[in-house]
C-alpha cells in the first residue's frame, strides 16, 4: 500500500500536467510511448506460451491508430461549435483504412518468408494486441483533442464553468472526468474490497476480486460522477450519473479481461515498470475500456 501511495503521488501530478499541457501534444506523445510499452509486455507475454508475434507491425500499429486519432489531417476551424462526430474526417479515414490495409497484408506476407511460419499462432497475438492496445487507447486522445466538440453536443460549453476554469481547455476537463471515474472504480473496489471482501467474484481469473470490492468501486464511481462531473463542472447530471453508472461496470470488465491474459501466460503482472501496480497494461488496462465508453456516449446522448 505505501509503495502505492508513493507512485501516486510521483504520478498523478505528472498525469496532470500532460492532461492539461495546451494544445495537448505532449499527451499525445505520451500515449504513444505508454502503448508502445503496454504491446511490448503483451508480446512478451504471448512468446512466453509459445508464440511469435510479428511485432514490428504491431508497434506501427500503435502509432497509425494514434495518429488517425489526432485532428491534424483534417482541423476543426478556430471556436467551431460543430457537434458532428470528431476527428472523422476523410484524411484521417483514408489514412486509417489505408494503412491498416497495409500493414495486415504485409505482416501476411512476411509471415511467408519466416522459416518459423506460423500466421495462425504468430499473427493472432500480434494483431489481437496491436487492436486491443492500439487502438483503445488512443480513445484517450480522443476525449482530450475533440472533448469540446463532444460536450457541445450536451449543449455545455467552458462559459458555464468561472473564468478561472473556463480558460483551460474542455477537453483537459473532460479526461480528467473520464480518469477520475476510472481511478474511482479502480480505487473503490481495492479499498473495500481489502477491508471488507468476503466473497470471491472470479476466483479462477482474479483471486483478489470480490463482489464487495465491485459494489465499492461502483458506488465510488458513481457518486465522483455526481461531485466532479454534476457539481464542479456543472456537466448535465443525468449524463455525468449515467457515465458513472457505465464505467462502474466496464473498469472492472477491463481488469477481468487483462486478468484473462495472465492467467492463460502463467504471470502475476505484465511488468514491474510502475512500483505498486505492475507494467503498463496493469495499470492503465480499465481506460481502455473507459476512455471509449466516455467517448461514445456522447456521441450518442439523445
Amino acid at each position: 500500500m505505501r509503495v502505492r501511495v508513493v507512485t501516486a503521488l510521483v504520478g498523478v501530478p505528472l498525469l496532470l500536467l500532460l492532461v492539461f499541457w495546451p494544445g495537448g501534444a505532449p499527451l499525445v506523445l505520451a500515449v504513444g510511448v505508454l502503448a508502445t510499452i503496454a504491446l511490448w509486455e503483451f508480446y512478451r507475454g504471448a512468446r512466453a506460451v509459445g508464440a511469435a508475434p510479428a511485432a514490428g507491425f504491431g508497434y506501427a500499429a500503435v502509432w497509425l491508430f494514434l495518429l488517425s486519432a489526432v485532428p491534424l489531417l483534417d482541423s476543426v476551424p478556430a471556436g467551431s461549435r460543430a457537434t458532428g462526430p470528431p476527428l472523422a474526417g476523410p484524411r484521417a479515414d483514408f489514412l486509417f483504412q489505408a494503412g491498416f490495409a497495409l500493414l495486415l497484408m504485409a505482416s501476411l506476407v512476411a509471415e511467408l518468408a519466416r522459416r518459423d511460419r506460423a500466421p495462425l499462432r504468430n499473427l493472432g497475438p500480434t494483431w489481437l494486441g496491436a487492436i486491443y492496445i492500439g487502438w483503445l487507447f488512443p480513445y484517450t486522445v480522443r476525449v482530450r483533442l475533440a472533448g469540446a466538440a463532444l460536450l457541445a453536443r450536451l449543449d455545455w460549453y467552458p462559459a458555464r464553468l468561472p473564468d478561472w476554469l473556463a480558460s483551460v481547455d474542455a477537453g483537459a476537463w473532460l479526461l480528467l472526468f473520464t480518469l477520475g471515474l476510472t481511478w474511482a472504480a479502480d480505487t473503490g473496489a481495492y479499498l473495500v474490497g481489502k477491508r471488507w471482501g468476503r466473497h470471491r467474484m472470479a476466483p479462477v481469473l482474479s483471486p483478489g476480486k470480490t463482489w464487495e470490492g465491485l459494489a465499492g468501486g461502483f458506488v465510488a464511481t458513481v457518486l465522483v460522477a455526481g461531485l466532479l462531473g454534476a457539481v464542479c463542472l456543472r456537466f448535465p447530471l443525468g449524463w455525468s450519473l449515467a457515465t458513472g453508472l457505465l464505467i462502474g461496470a466496464l473498469a472492472p470488465l477491463g481488469d477481468l479481461v487483462k486478468s484473462a491474459f495472465k492467467r492463460e501466460i502463467g504471470i502475476k503482472d505484465f511488468g514491474a515498470l510502475i512500483p505498486g501496480h505492475g507494467g503498463v497494461l496493469d495499470r492503465f488496462d480499465s481506460l481502455l475500456f473507459t476512455a471509449p465508453a466516455v467517448y461514445f456516449s456522447l456521441l450518442w446522448w439523445p
